[in-house]
């Protein structure tokens, strides 16, 4: 792991795909070593990796724990999409009241007969020809 400054850390590892370099924050809490990953480098530079340190040592003035924060905010992010996910109902419950009365009241179904048109009699007893 190298040391850049204020609890800024690249930690470098061998992955499946080949080096793996990491940004990681550490700071400590009521004596608790803590780590928050900011990115991965290269995607994440240097100059980037140093504001979002900024960053987290700003929520840590404020009396807050940045993994504590960084969690609450996934976990609320999670359950919007979750919500998202679920279906919802097509109509509202007073369109359905809405509906279910207009078809209870007498003629409110249509006819299924075309307008102007006999119906046709069957014919009982005649023969084919």
């Amino acid at each position: 792991m190298l040391r850049d400054d204020r609890g800024l850390y690249l930690q470098v590892h061998a992955g499946a795909e080949g080096v793996i370099k990491s940004w990681l924050y550490r700071y400590s809490v009521s004596g608790k070593d803590r780590t928050v990953g900011l990115g991965s480098y290269p995607e994440t530079n240097l100059a980037d990796a140093r504001k979002l340190a900024d960053a987290q040592r700003a929520i840590r003035a404020a009396g807050k724990d940045p993994l504590a924060e960084k969690r609450a905010a996934r976990a609320e992010l999670e359950a919007k999409i979750e919500a998202e996910k679920t279906p919802r109902p097509r109509h509202s419950a007073s369109a359905s009241r809405h509906t279910s009365r207009r078809i209870r009241q007498p003629g409110a179904i249509p006819s299924l007969k075309p307008p102007g048109r006999a119906r046709c009699k069957p014919t009982h007893g005649s023969s084919a020809q």
